[in-house]
């Protein structure tokens, strides 16, 4: 796999979303095709991609279906519900203890 920072090299993203979405459309392809590749509705990923909504297990598979590197999605700081504080993957690791699980889920489900 490509380095992210090859493929996009001047483009910054505020969370996962945006880079999903901007891998997808510049793949040429469909939020409905990319939903149904990474078994999800289009619905869920269009909460994705606008930065709504966030799981783990989901942008794994995503990354999967539009060939880029998980922990590149999963290290963003995200923000929390209020939108005043952006947490850490520090922050994401104690608030999920068993994250580690959790991403190994997600690989199995995916191999």
């Amino acid at each position: 796999m490509r380095q992210l920072a090859e493929r996009v090299p001047s483009v910054s993203f505020r969370h996962p979303g945006e880079l999903i979405k901007y891998t997808r459309k510049k793949m040429g392809i469909s939020q409905r095709y990319t939903a149904r590749k990474a078994d999800m509705s289009p619905s869920g990923l269009c909460k994705i991609e606008s930065g709504e909504h966030f799981h783990p297990r989901n942008v794994i598979k995503l990354a999967k279906v539009l060939h880029l590197n998980p922990i590149d999605l999963l290290s963003f700081e995200l923000p929390n519900k209020n939108q005043e504080k952006t947490k850490s993957l520090d922050d994401l690791k104690k608030e999920f203890p068993n994250w580690k699980d959790l991403f190994r889920e997600g690989i199995k489900e995916l191999l």
